[in-house]
């Protein structure tokens, strides 16, 4: 972090100035915003578990991909712009703990941040049983162009509706301001 106050939103907007000429506006320091998220139920079955009787950890890649896709229906970001796919780059998984057979894993996945060409997500995985967490993420999508293969800037319209899910007035906020999430 840049020193922030505890006021100010966690991370920063999409881009201070974009190749478009328009300027993002950041929100408001004297609001503290969260950003938006989207929870994701995985039951727990057998075919998950390896020897031991947990979740094999690679399988945890296959639990955060199907969040991933629900997070970007939810919010309205599917079908990606035509020409457009949206690859993970870099993925990094830290193990928290063992779920098992029977247990459900809510993954709870939300926009960390976002520039023309890259999305940065962080999702966890927890038990919805008792809530600890399993397994955590922090991935990075790189946008390629889907005929060449090459990096490929985001459509300005589809950035657009990106950045409203990286800042989110809490409920309590809006309502007090009258105003709809």
């Amino acid at each position: 972090m840049n020193g922030s106050t505890s006021n100010s939103p966690p991370y920063s907007p999409i881009w201070s100035r974009s190749r478009w000429g328009e300027k993002f506006s950041s929100p408001s320091p004297s609001i503290e915003f969260q950003t938006a998220s989207t929870m994701t139920r995985i039951p727990i079955r057998n075919y998950h578990l390896d020897g031991y009787g947990h979740v094999n950890n690679a399988r945890y890649l296959e639990f955060f991909e199907e969040a991933r896709w629900n997070f970007f229906g939810q919010h309205r970001l599917l079908p990606l712009p035509e020409g457009i796919i949206l690859v993970v780059a870099r993925i990094d998984i830290r193990y928290l703990s063992a779920a098992r057979e029977g247990q459900t894993l809510a993954v709870d996945t939300r926009v960390r941040a976002a520039s023309e060409r890259r999305v940065m997500l962080e999702q966890t995985a927890r038990c919805a049983e008792n809530g600890r967490a399993a397994a955590q993420a922090a991935v990075t999508l790189a946008s390629v162009c889907a005929e060449s293969g090459a990096a490929a800037d985001l459509p300005f319209e589809f950035a657009a509706l990106l950045s409203r899910q990286l800042y989110r007035q809490p409920a309590a906020q809006a309502c007090a301001d009258n105003k709809t999430i």
